[in-house]
């Protein structure tokens, strides 16, 4: 491995919001919901997993209003818009 390499440099990426929560909304559910049945034996490595939490764990403080009474509403609004862009 070459010296250079600092592992603990944060790296920045940069989403859009209606990105942010469809992926903010796949995490929570396949992490929470199916990590034993059937995510855990897909990974290659334990820090795989450590890695989507840490995302999921990014992104959950900076769109908090996918969590309230709305939340069901702004995902949909996402996956609408992101739809849109792409169509």
């Amino acid at each position: 491995m070459p010296p250079r390499i600092d592992f603990d440099e944060p790296i920045k990426l940069t989403l859009r919001y209606d990105e942010a929560v469809i992926l903010q909304a796949y995490l929570g559910r396949e992490l929470d919901t199916h990590l034993e049945a059937r995510l855990k034996p897909r990974f290659e490595h334990p820090a795989e997993l450590h890695t989507l939490l840490a995302l999921q764990q990014e992104l959950i403080p900076r769109i908090p209003e996918t969590g309230g009474p709305d939340g069901d509403a702004i995902l949909a609004g996402a996956r609408a818009h992101m739809i849109a862009r792409f169509e």
